[in-house]
């Protein structure tokens, strides 16, 4: 079945427009007064967090090396005939 089409004269309000009142929604009043727009650049924000993951990885390989050296140098002394305990 097609729908006949109606008149924009026949219609309640004759045919033109509704204007809607300004809405009035405080929660999203409340979230524009808090909104924040800032101009992202990526390159720079990419480049400070591949200089902190590589200070993390720095960090670590020296620590690394540091637990490395302990024990090399506590192997060493266990070597030495002199430094050996006689119990």
């Amino acid at each position: 079945m097609l729908w006949p089409q109606v008149p924009l004269k026949c219609l309640p309000d004759g045919g033109g427009q509704v204007y809607i009142q300004k809405r009035d929604n405080p929660i999203v009043n409340r979230l524009n007064k808090t909104k924040v727009e800032r101009q992202v650049d990526h390159e720079q924000e990419r480049q400070e967090r591949i200089k902190r993951e590589n200070a993390v990885k720095s960090a670590a390989a020296a620590a690394r090396v540091r637990w490395q050296l302990m024990f090399s140098r506590e192997e060493l002394l266990k070597l030495r005939p002199g430094s050996i305990e006689k119990g």
